[in-house]
C-alpha cells in the first residue's frame, strides 16, 4: 500500500510502534483532515442556503426530515460496521453523500416539474445525505480503534500512546477545519454557493478513493440477518444495563442536540453572517474561532494529565461551555445587535466565544478518552453510532419547536429554550460522574 511518507512518528509520540501500526495511524489522520476539510468547507453553506431560500417553518420540516432520517438508520447502520466491515460501509456513505449533491446544485430543473423546488431539492438532498452520513458516522474512528487494537503487539495496554496521538491529532485536523470555513465562504461570497456544493461533490469524490485505496479492512466478518440483529441486540442492551453509559449517553445526546439542531441550525451560522455582513465574512469569523480552538487544544494536550477526574472535568466543562455560555451570548446580541460591519462588535462576539472555545478544548480530549475506556471493542462502532442516533430523535422535537418558536416568537425567545436543553444535559453528565464516585467507594 502506498502512503506518502510523513515524518511525524515522534512528533505524535507513535515511533516505538511497529511500522504497519504507525502508518495506519498516518492513514486515519489524512482521511480525517480530508474529511474536516470538505464538510467545513460546506457546513456554513449549506446552512445560510437554507436559510435565505426558505421559511422558518420550512427549514424546520428540512432539517426535522434530516434527523429523522439519521435517527431511523444510524444505528442500524452502525452494526454493519461491526458485520460488514468499515471499509465497505465507508464506501457506501461517501457514495451516497455524492449522490445527493445534485439535487441542490440543480434544483431549477426540478422546478420544470413542481412548484416550490428549493424546498423539496432540499428535503430529497437531506434525507440522501442523512443516509451517507448515518453510514459515516463513527465507522472511521471504530475502525482505527479495531485496528490499533490488532496491530499494537501489546506495547501500548492502556492505550495511553494512542490517547497521546488522538489528542495530538486534534490540532491539524482543525487547521483543515479552518481551511474549509473561510475557502467555502470566500468562494460562495465572490462566486457562487453552487460552485462550494461542486466543489464539495468532488472532495467526497476524493474521500471515496482515499477510502478505497488507503484502508484496510480489520478483519474477515461474517455476514447475515440473525448476526445483523443479535449485534444490535446485544449493543443495545449494554447501553441500557451500563448506568454510567445510560447516564452520559443521553447527557452527550442532549447537548449534542441542542447544539445541532438549535444553536448550528438557526442561531450561530446566522449570527456570523449578522455580525460580518457576508457569508466570507461568516467563514472569516469561524476561521479564527478554530484558531483560538487549536492554540487551547495544544494547551489542553500540556496539561491534560493533571486532570485525573475525567467525568467531573467533562461535567463542568460541559455546563459552562453550553448553558452558561448561550446565557452570555444571549444577553451579548440583546445589548450589543448586529450591523452590517462593526469590528468592534466582531471582536467582542468572538471574546465572549473564546470563553466555550478553552472548555471545549478540555472536554473534546476529555470525552474520546473516557469513550475509549468506557465502551467494549466489539460493540464500538454500534455504540459510536447509537450516540448520535439517540442526539437525532431528542433533534427532531428540538427543531420543530425552534421553527415555531422563531416564526412565532421571534430569534431571541429561542435562547431560553436552548439554555434550558443544555442545562437539563449538563445535570445528566453530573449524575453519570455520581454514578462513577459511588461505584469507586464501593
Amino acid at each position: 500500500m502506498f502512503i506518502p511518507k510523513l515524518n511525524l512518528s515522534s512528533k505524535f509520540g507513535i515511533h516505538q510502534l511497529n511500522d504497519e501500526l504507525q502508518t495506519t495511524l498516518k492513514v486515519g489522520l489524512l482521511i480525517k483532515m480530508s474529511r474536516s476539510l470538505a464538510h467545513n468547507l460546506f457546513i456554513i453553506t449549506i446552512v445560510l442556503y437554507l436559510l435565505d431560500t426558505l421559511s422558518p417553518v420550512q427549514v424546520s420540516l428540512v432539517w426535522m426530515c434530516y434527523f429523522t432520517t439519521l435517527a431511523l438508520v444510524d444505528y442500524p447502520t452502525g452494526n454493519l460496521g461491526d458485520i460488514w466491515g468499515y471499509r465497505r460501509v465507508l464506501k457506501i456513505a461517501y457514495l451516497t453523500q455524492i449522490l445527493s449533491i445534485p439535487f441542490i446544485i440543480f434544483n431549477d430543473l426540478l422546478g420544470i416539474v413542481i412548484s416550490d423546488s428549493e424546498f423539496y431539492s432540499s428535503l430529497i438532498f437531506m434525507v440522501l445525505f442523512a443516509i451517507g452520513s448515518s453510514q459515516e458516522s463513527g465507522a472511521l474512528e471504530a475502525w482505527l480503534d479495531n485496528r490499533y487494537h490488532q496491530l499494537v503487539e501489546n506495547k501500548d495496554n492502556n492505550r495511553e500512546t494512542y490517547k497521546g496521538f488522538l489528542a495530538k491529532s486534534g490540532p491539524f485536523i482543525n487547521v483543515m477545519s479552518v481551511i474549509g470555513f473561510v475557502l467555502g465562504g470566500f468562494i460562495s461570497s465572490y462566486y457562487s454557493r453552487k460552485l462550494v456544493f461542486i466543489i464539495f461533490m468532488i472532495l467526497l469524490i476524493g474521500l471515496w478513493f482515499m477510502i478505497n485505496v488507503f484502508v484496510i479492512e480489520t478483519k474477515s466478518q461474517q455476514t447475515g440477518a440473525i448476526i445483523f440483529f443479535k449485534q444490535l441486540q446485544d449493543s443495545f442492551t449494554v447501553f441500557l444495563r451500563n448506568k454510567v453509559i445510560f447516564t452520559f449517553f443521553i447527557g452527550l445526546a442532549i447537548i449534542g442536540a441542542a447544539n445541532e439542531s438549535i444553536w448550528y441550525t438557526f442561531l450561530l451560522f446566522r449570527l456570523y453572517r449578522d455580525y460580518t455582513g457576508s457569508d466570507v465574512g461568516a467563514g472569516i469569523i469561524r476561521g479564527l474561532i478554530f484558531l483560538l480552538a487549536i492554540f487551547w487544544q495544544l494547551v489542553m494536550i500540556r496539561f491534560i494529565r493533571h486532570f485525573k477526574r475525567e467525568y467531573f472535568w467533562v461535567f463542568i466543562a460541559t455546563l459552562l461551555s453550553n448553558a452558561i455560555f448561550f446565557l452570555f451570548i444571549k444577553l451579548y446580541y440583546v445589548y450589543f445587535p448586529p450591523t452590517n460591519f462593526n469590528i468592534y462588535l466582531i471582536l467582542g462576539f468572538i471574546l465572549i466565544y473564546h470563553i466555550p472555545i478553552i472548555l471545549e478544548a478540555l472536554q473534546g480530549i476529555l470525552e474520546g478518552r473516557i469513550m475509549l475506556d468506557l465502551i467494549p471493542d466489539n460493540y464500538r462502532n454500534s455504540l459510536y453510532s447509537l450516540l448520535p442516533t439517540i442526539a437525532r430523535l431528542f433533534g427532531i422535537p428540538f427543531v420543530l419547536i425552534s421553527g415555531w418558536i422563531v416564526a412565532n416568537y421571534g430569534l431571541i425567545q429561542l435562547f431560553y429554550f436552548l439554555i434550558l436543553v443544555s442545562l437539563l444535559g449538563s445535570i445528566l453528565l453530573g449524575i453519570s460522574f455520581k454514578i462513577v464516585q459511588d461505584n469507586l467507594q464501593h
